[in-house]
Parts: C-alpha cells; sequence; structure tokens
C-alpha cells in the first residue's frame, strides 16, 4: 500500500503519515494475529472495530502533532466512522466466507464418517462370527498339537485373527458410539489408570508423563467408563509415539462449571492445519504403520458420550487435545 500510494501521489505529507500508521500497526498486528484467530466471530468484530479505532487514532495524532496537518472536525469524524464502519462490514463478511467454507468441510467429513458407519454396523458381524469359529478350533489344534514348529504357526494365526477381531471392534464402536453402560466416571482416578496403563511405554520412548489437576471432590463425568478410558489411552499413546527421541506429555484435568476440561499436550512433530482438519477420518494417520482407527474411535466415543474435542499444533513443536465434558453431579 505504501509503494502504491508513493508511485501515485509521489512522496508528500500524506505518505509519510501513512509510513508512520502503516508501520506501528504492521508491529502490533504481528502480535496480536496468533490470539486474534482464535476468537470467536463477536469478539472478532470487537477486536477489528478496536484496532482500527486506533489505526485512526495513531493517524489522527501523527498528522495533527507531528505534521499540522488542518482539517476540519466534520473531515476527522468522517474519516473515523468510514475507516471504522468499512473494517467491520470487511471483518464480517471475511468471517461469515470463513465459517461458510468450515461447514462445507464438515460436510464432506460428516458424509465420509456415515459411509464408514453403514458399512461398519452392515458387515462387521457378519465377519465376525466366522473369525470366532475359525479362531475356536485354532484353538482346539493349537491345545492338541504336539509338534513346535505347527504350534509356531497355529499361534500366529490365532493372533492375526485377534488382531483382525480387534479392528472389527473398533468399527463396531464407531458405528455405534454412543455408552453402553453409562455411569458416573470419576475423572481423576481414570487419568491415574491411563498413565500407570502407558508408563512402561513411555519409559520405553524415553518420554515422561505429568499429570497436573484442581483438587476438587465434584470433576465426575457421564458416560461409559472403559471407553472414556480407552479414548484417553488412544491420544495420549499417539502422543508418546509422536516423540521417537523423548520428551515430555502434560495432561491437565481443570472443573470449569459446567464443563470439565481434559488437555493431553505433547512435544512431538506436530501437524499442519489440513493434518489437523483430517484427524478423525477414517485411516488417516501421521505413523508410518497404523490405520487410523484409534484415532477415528476415540473422536466417535467423545463426541458419542457429550464430549467436545478441539486439536491445536505447531509443527515441529507441540500438539495439544483439548477435550471437554459436561460436568456430572
Amino acid at each position: 500500500m505504501l509503494l502504491i500510494r508513493f508511485l501515485v501521489w509521489g512522496e508528500n505529507t500524506g505518505f509519510y503519515i501513512s509510513f508512520v500508521t502503516f508501520t506501528s500497526m504492521a508491529i502490533i498486528l504481528s502480535y496480536v494475529t496468533r490470539y486474534y484467530l482464535k476468537l470467536s466471530l463477536e469478539k472478532k468484530l470487537w477486536m477489528s472495530g478496536l484496532l482500527v479505532l486506533l489505526s485512526t487514532l495513531i493517524t489522527y495524532f501523527t498528522g495533527t502533532l507531528i505534521f499540522n496537518v488542518s482539517l476540519t472536525v466534520d473531515m476527522w469524524i468522517e474519516y473515523f466512522i468510514i475507516t471504522i464502519l468499512g473494517t467491520l462490514l470487511a471483518t464480517l463478511l471475511i468471517e461469515v466466507i470463513r465459517m461458510n467454507s468450515d461447514m462445507l468441510e464438515k460436510l464432506i467429513k460428516a458424509e465420509k464418517l456415515e459411509v464408514v458407519s453403514h458399512l461398519a454396523a452392515s458387515i462387521s458381524h457378519e465377519v465376525r462370527n466366522p473369525l470366532t469359529t475359525c479362531k475356536g478350533f485354532l484353538q482346539l489344534s493349537y491345545e492338541q498339537e504336539k509338534s513346535p514348529e505347527i504350534k509356531q504357526y497355529l499361534g500366529t494365526a490365532i493372533q492375526e485373527l485377534d488382531r483382525a477381531s480387534h479392528i472389527i471392534n473398533d468399527y463396531l464402536t464407531f458405528a455405534k458410539p454412543a455408552p453402553e453402560k453409562v455411569e458416573k466416571v470419576f475423572i481423576f482416578q481414570e487419568v491415574e489408570n491411563v498413565v500407570n496403563v502407558l508408563t512402561p511405554l513411555a519409559n520405553m520412548q524415553g518420554v515422561q508423563i505429568f499429570t497436573n489437576w484442581e483438587e476438587n471432590g465434584h470433576i465426575y463425568i457421564s458416560g461409559d467408563r472403559k471407553k472414556f478410558e480407552q479414548s484417553l489411552i488412544n491420544i495420549v499413546k499417539n502422543g508418546i509415539e509422536s516423540m521417537p527421541k523423548g520428551g515430555k506429555v502434560e495432561i491437565t484435568t481443570v472443573f470449569d462449571y459446567p464443563v470439565v476440561r481434559i488437555e493431553i499436550r505433547d512435544e512431538g512433530k506436530g501437524m499442519t492445519p489440513q493434518q489437523i482438519n483430517r484427524l478423525g477420518e477414517p485411516y488417516f494417520t501421521m505413523k508410518n504403520t497404523g490405520t487410523g482407527l484409534g484415532m477415528m474411535v476415540s473422536f466417535s466415543l467423545i463426541k458419542g458420550m457429550g464430549g467436545q474435542i478441539s486439536v491445536d499444533s505447531e509443527v515441529g513443536k507441540w500438539t495439544s487435545f483439548k477435550i471437554e465434558f459436561p460436568a456430572y453431579y
């Protein structure tokens, strides 16, 4: 804008006033942007209004106090009103376009997940029955077989059938994410269970797990305890595996009436915004080996229990999962 102004009108008082204003606002906006993008639409409008008011005040004081620009009061009022209203209108239009784009992405993602859900519900039961039968006969053969070599083959076959059965169970869980057993879940106890389960894996990876929570006897949620624990295990396990050279995972639990908030933060390789948007989709994974079903099931279970999950990340530095549930009394 400064270059165009200089080429069109040349070097004059207006150019120097614009130079001071634009330079000052560029410095301010470089600090404000990271917070602005996380605000709601209403707060963004307030922020835009305050920023453009600050910009016009810088222009006003620079012009009157430094360069002795003499304009009538009416002209300054018109300048303030036009600038502020124009910026608010532009902000509103940009945010509406952004919201529509996000809604379209969510709709496309929901359609993909619905297809997977229908497939899971329609074929999982039919596939699991013959697998169970095959596993039963293989176990009988394993128990009766005397040759160590053949027993090894049978054991491998049984393990692979178990693996296939776990994948099918994940699909069934995704197809029916609602909790099968609704109970009062004590958050602290479940977080401790998750830490105890994953501590050996963390030690192997050179990762430390830290927990931080507010001492409050009323931090409960309503849902299926086993599924809730499995969801946390999947997320924390992914965080540990994202740090092959070691690091730390922090699990913070906060009671912020009327919700319970759990934040799981790791120091892994991070994700781009495009990768974050694809989290929870079938067969999307950041690992070299894996199906992505674990994260897909975690997202589905958390939403099925009435929770919300959001992800924030910085490539090469960290990733944070924030999970919110309505508090149960």
